[in-house]
């Protein structure tokens, strides 16, 4: 029965935590995780195999490294006629997670803590131990703050030299994380056509010719998508985001007008990303920097979705060196590559 409240307590603990979260785990994350399973002595303790009820506290310090706390219960029987007893412990780890961006996150955890062991009716062989302990696990990802877990661990009791094993399941709730910045929005500066001159009207029948509007000259950009076929958009990310900073909202207006010139051009949007990080991470990155771009352009300037695509290539094309944080800016950036123009008869 006290088995029983002590896990009804922690998950009543996690729903009244109930607040907004992220679907991703980042930085700065922090968990929630009531667990229940088995607890397996080694047979020189005396001690009967029996279920294990705990609560987990986490805190990832990155995509990759996180640290946790963990408490756990067990109430057991001697071996030995020595009547009823409880075991109590805690402990630190350090988890390594091996592929943080999967909905399925396997990882490693090594520690160390302490365990008290108590019986009902013989308090003088109470009996304290110092740990250690490592182990694998795996969470997987129901929703944006739920996740379910399973862990085995090996004890080892320094005292004694005992060692026993662990293994439970757990359901973790997510708390936080490094949200990415908003978006700040902007109305795209609107460019109205210069008015044609009203017709002059001479007494004379000689017709007075209407002066023509000038063409305006083609900017730098226009004149790298229409010669070269390739155009560098001087928009550039912070490293692992998304996000077009609003200081790069002119630089999409003119890409925007250039494609209004000539609306039988069609772009491929290239996305690239530095080294920070794995390659399959950067790939998707690269993806979702060049969907972002494209994403503006349809939205604020009404460019159809269809003259534009998208396309990643992570950190395979850099134009400088990733050894400085000057060429890694340089490598976070989006490029426009012209795929189509229809050639118009003369």
């Amino acid at each position: 029965m006290k088995n029983g409240k002590v896990l009804w307590l922690s998950l009543a603990l996690v729903f009244l935590l109930g607040a907004p979260c992220l679907a991703e785990t980042y930085a700065g994350t922090v968990s929630i995780t009531p667990f229940a399973g088995g607890y397996l002595f080694q047979a020189k303790e005396d001690l009967k195999n029996k279920p294990v009820f705990g609560l987990r506290m986490g805190y990832d310090l990155s995509r990759n490294w996180g640290i946790e706390a963990a408490g756990d219960y067990i109430a057991t029987k001697s071996d030995a006629d020595l009547g009823d007893a409880v075991v109590y412990g805690g402990r630190l780890e350090a988890l390594y997670y091996y592929t943080p961006d999967e909905k399925l996150v396997p990882y490693f955890a090594v520690g160390a803590g302490g365990r008290s062991l108590k019986y009902d009716d013989f308090s003088d062989l109470d009996r304290g131990h110092f740990l250690v302990d490592w182990g694998l696990g795996a969470k997987y990802s129901l929703s944006d703050n739920l996740a379910l877990r399973a862990d085995i661990r090996h004890m080892i009791l320094i005292n004694d030299t005992i060692q026993n094993l662990e293994a439970t399941v757990g359901l973790s709730y997510l708390i936080g994380g490094a949200k990415p910045a908003p978006v700040v929005e902007e109305t795209a500066p609107v460019i109205e056509p210069a008015p044609m001159p009203a017709p002059v009207v001479e007494p004379t029948p000689a017709p007075v010719p209407v002066p023509v509007v000038p063409v305006p000259a083609p900017t730098v950009m226009e004149k790298q998508i229409m010669e070269k076929g390739r155009a560098t958009l001087d928009v550039k990310f912070k490293t692992n985001k998304a996000d077009i900073q609003p200081q790069y909202h002119a630089e999409l207006a003119e890409f925007a007008t250039v494609m209004k010139r000539h609306p039988d051009l069609k772009v491929a949007i290239e996305g690239h990303t530095d080294n920070v990080g794995s390659a399959p991470f950067n790939q998707k990155l690269s993806q979702r920097r060049a969907e972002s771009v494209k994403r503006y352009m349809t939205e604020k300037f009404g460019i159809e979705a269809s003259r534009l695509k998208a396309v990643g290539y992570g950190l395979s094309k850099p134009i400088a060196s990733n050894a400085t944080a000057a060429g890694r800016a340089k490598n976070r950036r989006v490029e426009a590559v012209v795929e189509y123009m229809e050639k118009k008869a003369k």
